[in-house]
């Protein structure tokens, strides 16, 4: 989700605004402890709410880690001529870029990875131990691994559900 990446893209690179977006209510909630500027993609007059978010400016960067490649496509819309874009994670379909003029025509500089950085675990570690970053937000329910198909029925039933954190005790 968007926890990690909100707080290490604000406090660590000095970034002026960070806008988060999704489709999901229960994620926007949890974005707001990391930044007031929040957008609801699947509000109708997204661009425009962005816009608003922005001061009337696209933006200069724009990380996209949902997981969703249907978002992909749309990102040209948040984005000015010569922006940076960011794809992190894993899509577990294919992205497909449908108007590709639109990418082309705007000289995006786009890059592709798993992790921003190679040293991010420990980053992230050094945070949660110094009492820095709240690691609770990473995950809504706890199941011991013995109940591992009950919590992936739920994930999949719940769409309200970020993440699952399993036990091994």
């Amino acid at each position: 989700m968007l926890a990690y990446p909100l707080y290490n893209w604000q406090n660590c690179t000095g970034a002026s605004r960070v806008i988060a977006g999704d489709v999901r209510e229960s994620r926007l909630r949890l974005a707001k402890k990391y930044t007031p500027y929040i957008l609801n993609l699947s509000h109708p007059d997204r661009v425009k709410k962005f816009l608003e978010l922005n001061n009337g400016k696209l933006a200069d960067v724009l990380i996209e880690f949902s997981g969703n490649p249907a978002l992909v496509d749309t990102i040209p819309d948040y984005i000015k001529p010569g922006g940076r874009i960011h794809l992190l994670g894993q899509y577990r379909e294919p992205v497909i870029i449908t108007r590709y003029a639109r990418w082309n025509n705007k000289d995006l500089r786009i890059s592709c990875s798993i992790a921003l950085n190679p040293s991010g675990k420990e980053e992230i570690l050094s945070l949660i131990s110094q009492g820095e970053f709240d690691a609770k937000s990473l995950y809504t329910t706890i199941y011991h691994i013995d109940d591992t198909p009950k919590a992936y029925k739920e994930l999949e039933e719940n769409r309200d559900i970020l993440k699952i954190l399993l036990r091994w005790e």
